[in-house]
């Protein structure tokens, strides 16, 4: 069995990745292993529609930014972390997790599946998807159901 010395789990706050939280904290627990939290914020793209990166998208960035370290912050106390490192920045997160992978030798990552588009993106989630095909290192994707408490 591999043993883990650094934990990523991705969160974007939905059902889906609060269990991969929990699993994230079960494991680094098991492995006495390094946990990093990671949120990211997809930047708003400029489009034909009205929707584009001008002052008003910056700042809705930022709001949004400001609100992911908040519920981060909410994370780690409600699940009475401490020592964990964590990630909130505005990235596409398949980009930033795999760069995240590399930088701090993550050997597995934990995030939830989630998305509606293709067939193997619908079962799987675009993001996710795109990271399984993207990390050389383990993968844990979690379903998604209502936890009990």
């Amino acid at each position: 069995m591999k043993i883990y010395e650094n934990i990523l789990c991705a969160t974007d706050f939905s059902p889906s990745s609060k269990e991969a939280l929990e699993q994230a904290i079960y494991l680094t627990d098991a492995f006495k292993a390094k946990l990093t939290i990671v949120h990211y914020i997809e930047p708003i793209i400029m489009t034909s529609y009205g929707y584009g990166y001008g002052a008003g998208c910056q700042a809705l960035e930022e709001e949004q930014l400001t609100a992911g370290k908040q519920k981060v912050k909410e994370l780690l106390s409600s699940h009475q972390l401490s020592g964990v490192e964590t990630i909130v920045e505005i990235k596409r997160a398949r980009e930033g997790i795999a760069e995240l992978v590399d930088s701090l030798n993550i050997d597995l990552v934990v995030m939830g599946r989630h998305g509606h588009h293709a067939v193997m993106e619908h079962l799987l989630g675009s993001t996710t998807h795109n990271i399984i095909n993207q990390v050389c290192c383990n993968v844990l994707i979690t379903e998604g159901r209502e936890l009990e408490d």
